[in-house]
């Protein structure tokens, strides 16, 4: 088996959760460059209530945005963390750790 690169058309990459009547959880997206030593994972909901997200095993970068909820119920190690806009994250095992300061 060889590897294929990825042909990235133009447009917008999106999950959500489905409709309903009680929607579903956020959608989640995993992009990461050939370059990247960690990915990214994003976390949206469209800007629409629905039910939580668990996460779990996450080593890069999350962000959570629009009305999209993440929760964790044990330590997790994640490179950066963005909560955007309307975003939550609901974290039950909780272990902070200072960030890295240069020079």
């Amino acid at each position: 088996m060889t590897d294929t690169p990825m042909v990235r058309a133009p447009g917008v990459i999106a999950a959500y959760g489905g409709n309903g009547t009680n929607r579903g959880g956020a959608g989640s997206i995993y992009t990461k460059t050939n370059s990247a030593i960690n990915g990214q994972v994003v976390i949206s909901n469209g800007g629409q209530a629905g039910t939580n997200t668990p996460i779990g095993g996450i080593t890069g970068d999350l962000i959570i945005a629009d009305s999209a909820v993440a929760t964790t119920s044990f330590p997790q190690t994640i490179a950066n963390l963005i909560v955007a806009a309307n975003g939550l994250l609901v974290a039950t095992a909780l272990r902070c750790l200072a960030p890295e300061r240069s020079g």
